[in-house]
């Protein structure tokens, strides 16, 4: 449940973060790139009216500041907002128009070139703070984005798995105590002969370990155990196989199985569909209260008692699930 919660939960607080991280970072960069390449166009616009007045000025075009300040104000499209120089081919400063700008900036050249040889470059600046304003109210609403998606699919699904884990739990432990408290042995197994269902019962009738009758167990263990328990008469991997022919067979069987201790208990096995055994077991007293006289051949513990024991055990086996 922990592990399920903490999955639940990394997926909502990971959508939730690239709700809110990706849509600010998306409008900054789409900003900053069209911002970009409005630059780029005014500088190289700037640089080709440069080029053509310096082609046709070409004696100290550097010092006819005000000729230059007019040529660049043609192409200003936001004239508080951009800032403009011109550089001659050493890198001296030519001509620095426009306002002081806030950082912080982007900047964007392009060079000047007359005859084929660079004579200057022209530089364009502008502020980022416009944009980084709007980026951050981009932001505070994709963080209220993510915390709503938060919510959804965090908060919410988790309420409903707790009411239906609850209900769930109770509908357990109303089927937990009705199958412990039945009088019968109950046992069922998959078609691999692993355990799924054992009620204490079952467990008491062959004593065995709850540490080793329980879901997951093999049967040719739980033989093995039944065994070492005394509760078992034969040869495990002759149990073994019979439990697999009758299971081949997928009949249902009645058998009385007889225990090293005197005991009988009669087994009641049926294949499930799907594949798999459920038994149920009763009994558990001695041979003469359990079953009339004329059933058995008194004194003779012959080779067709043992096979019963045997396979009414493994059609049994197959069906053990101890909580």
């Amino acid at each position: 449940m922990r592990t399920l919660r903490g999955v639940v939960g990394a997926i909502g607080l990971s959508i939730a973060i690239t709700t809110a991280v990706s849509a600010p970072v998306a409008y900054f960069l789409v900003g900053y790139s069209n911002l970009a390449g409005v630059l780029d166009f005014q500088a190289d616009l700037n640089s080709r009216y440069l080029a053509r007045y310096i082609y046709s000025h070409d004696t100290l075009w550097q010092y006819q500041r005000v000729r230059l300040a007019e040529l660049l104000e043609h192409t200003n499209v936001n004239k508080d907002g951009v800032r403009k120089r011109i550089f001659d081919s050493e890198g001296v400063l030519v001509l620095d128009e426009g306002p002081d700008l806030a950082s912080p900036v982007i900047v964007r050249t392009s060079p000047t070139v007359v005859g084929g040889a660079v004579v200057g470059r022209v530089e364009i600046e502008t502020s980022l703070q416009a944009l980084l304003w709007e980026t951050g109210q981009v932001a505070l609403l994709s963080f209220l984005l993510g915390f709503g998606v938060f919510l959804a699919v965090r908060v919410l699904p988790l309420r409903v798995l707790d009411q239906t884990l609850g209900r769930l739990e109770s509908t357990n432990r109303q089927l937990d105590a009705a199958v412990n408290n039945i009088i019968q042995g109950l046992a069922m197994f998959d078609a691999s002969g692993q355990m799924m269902v054992c009620n204490r019962r079952y467990i008491e009738m062959y004593r065995l370990s709850p540490d080793v009758a329980k879901p997951g167990s093999n049967v040719r263990d739980l033989v093995r155990h039944r065994k070492d328990a005394g509760t078992f008469l034969g040869d495990v991997e002759e149990y073994c196989a019979t439990l697999e022919s009758a299971i081949a067979q997928g009949k249902a069987a009645t058998i009385i199985a007889e225990l090293p201790d005197g005991r009988s208990i009669q087994v009641v096995s049926g294949p499930m569909t799907g594949g798999g055994w459920v038994a149920t077991a009763a009994g558990g007293r001695r041979d003469r209260e359990l079953v009339p006289a004329g059933h058995r051949e008194p004194g003779q513990p012959s080779r067709s008692r043992h096979h019963d024991a045997v396979l009414s055990t493994a059609l049994a086996g197959r069906r053990d699930d101890p909580q």
